[in-house]
């Protein structure tokens, strides 16, 4: 079965800090990480572990190169992954883990 794709293709910044900034505090990332995101590039990734013919459609800015890399290495078609001609930069998240003494983790989301 072929499965075609139609998704979103966003680049995920991680920045570790140890706590959320609090009113009036500067804080430095501990680690700053950029990886690949989207829930469509995602789902495309998940397909290609139980089908080989999964097909993913989408645009992804000038920054993005390297997550058309990362769907063929999952051995997903990008036939129909368009780079724009713009100079416009991809999709991103912004997510900032905060990681207590118990290790649990909470997200503060930002654009």
């Amino acid at each position: 079965m072929k499965i075609l794709n139609f998704g979103s293709v966003n680049i995920d910044l991680n920045f570790k800090v140890d706590h959320i900034v609090r009113p009036g505090e500067t804080i430095s990332s501990t680690n700053f990480t950029k990886s690949p995101g989207g829930k469509g590039l995602n789902q495309s990734i998940a397909l290609s572990k139980v089908n080989e013919n999964v097909y993913h459609a989408g645009k992804y800015g000038q920054d993005g190169e390297f997550i058309k890399k990362i769907l063929e290495d999952n051995g997903i078609s990008t036939n129909f992954l368009e780079k724009s001609q713009k100079n416009t930069k991809n999709g991103s998240q912004d997510s900032i883990p905060n990681i207590d003494d118990i290790k649990n983790f909470k997200f503060l989301d930002f654009n």
